[in-house]
């Protein structure tokens, strides 16, 4: 199990899932804990550096499928969300040479 602070409470997440998305990959939209409205992802983006010309981010979507929002994978980035939202990372561009955009989402169901 894997240990995470937040709002000042100590939580367990259930689930730790390392991606590594590269040029050419298609990761799918989809959600962590559809109809579990407490759940919790904590998104960490571990790598060194990054270029937003290098694409890589995480884009969110509402139930009607449109893209509300994105997360661009910054060096220590930790993006929180409901378990319940739509989203998917995106793979890097062409122009990234290194060895890919890593992210490593903590899911708790408990929120």
């Amino acid at each position: 199990m894997s240990l995470i602070m937040a709002h000042q409470q100590l939580h367990f997440a259930d689930h730790c899932l390392i991606n590594n998305f590269k040029f050419g990959d298609t990761p799918l939209f989809h959600k962590d804990a559809p109809g579990t409205p407490s759940s919790q992802t904590f998104m960490v983006y571990p790598n060194r550096c990054w270029n937003k010309n290098w694409g890589g981010f995480t884009a969110f979507a509402d139930d009607d499928d449109d893209v509300i929002a994105v997360a661009a994978p910054r060096p220590g980035r930790i993006a929180i969300f409901p378990g319940t939202v739509a989203h998917t990372g995106v793979a890097p561009t062409k122009v990234h040479q290194g060895y890919g955009r890593f992210s490593v989402a903590f899911q708790d169901p408990d929120g």
